[in-house]
């Protein structure tokens, strides 16, 4: 199953916001470099459906969940890209993300922004009134390893409280540990939280997405529930410490699902921050 979510329909979302956004981040740039002009997202409405469906969660399995969930979901991003002609925007696809440092960099994988130079990303709502005027930031894919299906986002003008999900290490990961994952699944609602087990690590696994690009690397084996949309989205211990990368299923495999392991993360993330600078 490809992870990932494509509408064929125009789909109108944050037409207020995000033109002003992309507006004052193409000012910043070189000619070279211009982000698009502000009619890119121009067909986008002030509000959408999928983000006025979140509330705040009301329980979980457990107080060690409800208390990863709290820390950890305002790291959490929607991710979207799409394909502008004229007023119009079509191919829509949407992941989640997560944010890895301070600066405004988000992860998230290679096969949510594929094809696209720029995203739309939109911060966890945290009052009731942002559900419907959300937190929305232009961001420019910085780096990307299709390989490894990984890709990095850096935010324009990112607010200075975000939060920051931290990584564990592999000596971390164990078989049978309990996770908590958040994202963003097909035809539920944002920001949702669900929970399963590691239930094997395996090296150098190989896999092929529907489009036909072909990927390699070290990921964990999960028994959970999670649906397309939530590729991008965090796999977390209870200490609230990123383990992986939701990144695929197995068709045919009830709950059986994959995640990019944190140290191939680790890697990834060291060289393309110092590559940008940072």
């Amino acid at each position: 199953m490809h992870a990932k979510i494509r509408y064929s329909c125009s789909v109108f979302l944050l037409a207020v916001i995000l033109p002003v956004v992309w507006d004052s981040s193409v000012k910043a740039q070189s000619s070279e470099r211009a982000m698009p002009p502000a009619s890119l997202f121009s067909a986008y409405a002030k509000s959408h459906k999928l983000i006025a469906k979140y509330r705040p969660l009301v329980s979980t399995r457990s107080a060690a969940g409800i208390a990863v969930y709290n820390a950890d979901s305002p790291g959490v991003v929607l991710v979207l890209v799409g394909d502008v002609h004229g007023e119009k925007l079509t191919n829509v696809a949407l992941g989640s993300g997560v944010i890895i440092d301070a600066g405004g960099y988000v992860l998230t994988n290679w096969h949510v922004i594929s094809g696209h130079r720029y995203a739309a990303v939109i911060l966890k709502p945290s009052t009731a009134a942002e559900i419907s005027n959300p937190a929305v930031y232009g961001g420019e894919v910085v780096s990307e390893n299709s390989l490894i299906d990984l890709a990095l986002i850096k935010l324009r003008k990112p607010p200075t409280d975000l939060r920051v999900i931290p990584f564990a290490t592999m000596s971390d990961v164990q078989v049978a540990e309990s996770i908590n994952i958040i994202g963003h699944p097909a035809g539920g609602v944002p920001w949702s939280y669900s929970t399963g087990v590691i239930s094997q690590i395996s090296k150098n696994r190989e896999w092929t997405y529907a489009d036909g690009s072909k990927h390699e690397a070290d990921v964990l084996q999960m028994q959970t529930a999670i649906n397309p949309g939530n590729s991008g989205g965090p796999v977390l211990d209870d200490n609230g410490r990123l383990l992986g990368l939701v990144a695929m299923s197995t068709e045919g495999a009830q709950n059986l699902d994959f995640a990019i392991a944190v140290d191939v993360i680790r890697s990834f993330t060291s060289q393309a921050m110092a590559s940008t600078g940072r």
